[in-house]
C-alpha cells in the first residue's frame, strides 16, 4: 500500500467562490455569464446581459479560450452542450476553465490528455453518460467518480504498464467487473478497482447552506465515520477484484481517492489514513490512495 500523489489532487469546494471549485456547483444557471454553443472544431459564440464584473468581461471577450487550453474537457463538453445539467455549463465552472491560472483543471486537462486516442474515446464515452447528471445537493457524484477513473489509467501508465483497457460492465444483471485491466511487458496481468470516498453528508449540508462568518473547530486524527467508510469500500473493491475470472491475474489494486472534511483535513488525518490503509492490506491486493483536498491540511492545533 502506498500513497499516489503524482497524478493531480482534487479540490474541496466552499461556496460562492470561483476558482479552484471544479466540483461544487454554486449556481444552476449562468445569468450575466455567456454559455459556449458548442461547434466542433471551432467553439461557441458570445452575446451579453446585464452588468457584468471583470471576470465576466473577460469571459466573454474570451468566449472559445478554453477550448484551446483545455481541449479535452472542452471535447467532453461538447457530448451534451445544450444540456443545462452540464456540468460545464455551469456558472463558476465556465469562469474557472476559462481563466488560466486555474491549476485544478489545468491538472486534470493534463490528466486526460495522458490518455491514448482509443482509451479517450472510450473513457468519453463512459463519461459522457453521467456528464449531466442531475447532481445531488450541488455535487456531480458521478462525473467525479469518472475522473478518478481517469487518474486510475494514468497511475498504471506510470507504473510501465503498456496496455490499458476499460472494462465493459458485466453482461449478467447486477455483475459487476473492475474499471481496468492492464499488462506489463512480460504480460503479466493486473486488474484494478477506482473508487473514490466522498464528502461526509455534513460536510456536503454545511458547504451547500454555510452559515455566514462561521467557524469550525479543527478535528485531528482519523474520525471513526471515515474510517468505517474506507473499510466498507476496500472490502467491497477487494471482493469484486477476487471475483473476476476473465483472466489470469498477477497482481490486484485498489485504487483508492478520499475526500477529507475540510475540518478534518490535517496533516494527521493523513499520516493516519495512511496507516489504517497499510494495515487493511492482507496480500490479496494493493492499495493505492491519494487524499484529493491535501492542500488544506493543518499543522496548527490549540
Amino acid at each position: 500500500m502506498f500513497c499516489e500523489d503524482s497524478v493531480g489532487k482534487g479540490c474541496l469546494a466552499i461556496p460562492q467562490e470561483v476558482g479552484g471549485l471544479p466540483e461544487m456547483v454554486v449556481s444552476q444557471n449562468t445569468a450575466g455569464l455567456i454559455r459556449s454553443r458548442c461547434r466542433r472544431g471551432n467553439g461557441g459564440t458570445e452575446g451579453t446581459s446585464g452588468e457584468v464584473s471583470e471576470d465576466e468581461e473577460w469571459t466573454m471577450n474570451n468566449p472559445d479560450k478554453w477550448a484551446s487550453t483545455c481541449p479535452r474537457l472542452y471535447e467532453l463538453y461538447c457530448e451534451d452542450s445544450s444540456n443545462p445539467h452540464n456540468y460545464f455549463n455551469q456558472a463558476n465552472v465556465q469562469l474557472a476553465l476559462r481563466v488560466p491560472s486555474d491549476e485544478y483543471l489545468a491538472d486534470l486537462e493534463s490528466i486526460l490528455g495522458e490518455l491514448d486516442p482509443v482509451a479517450w474515446q472510450e473513457w468519453k464515452r463512459r463519461a459522457a453518460l453521467v456528464l449531466s447528471s442531475k447532481p445531488q445537493f450541488g455535487f456531480p457524484v458521478p462525473l467525479f467518480d469518472s475522473f478518478t477513473e481517469a487518474r486510475a489509467y494514468v497511475f498504471l501508465k506510470r507504473q510501465g504498464y503498456i496496455e490499458m483497457t476499460f472494462l465493459e460492465t458485466g453482461r449478467t444483471k447486477g455483475e459487476k467487473v473492475p474499471d481496468l485491466l492492464a499488462k506489463n511487458r512480460e504480460g503479466g496481468v493486473t486488474v484494478l478497482e477506482a473508487t473514490r470516498i466522498h464528502d461526509s453528508d455534513n460536510e456536503i449540508e454545511y458547504l451547500v447552506n454555510p452559515l455566514p462568518h462561521d467557524m469550525r473547530k479543527v478535528w485531528h486524527g482519523l474520525k471513526g465515520e471515515l474510517r468505517a467508510k474506507m473499510s466498507n469500500t476496500v472490502d467491497r473493491a477487494r471482493k469484486q477484484l477476487l471475483a473476476f475470472r476473465a483472466a489470469k491475474v498477477r497482481r490486484r489494486i485498489v485504487y483508492l481517492s478520499i475526500r477529507i472534511d475540510l475540518q478534518n483535513a490535517t496533516h494527521e488525518t493523513r499520516d493516519e489514513i495512511g496507516l489504517f490503509l497499510e494495515k487493511m492490506n492482507d496480500g490479496t491486493i494493493d492499495i493505492v490512495h491519494f487524499i484529493e483536498n491535501d492542500f488544506f491540511l493543518s499543522d496548527s492545533r490549540p
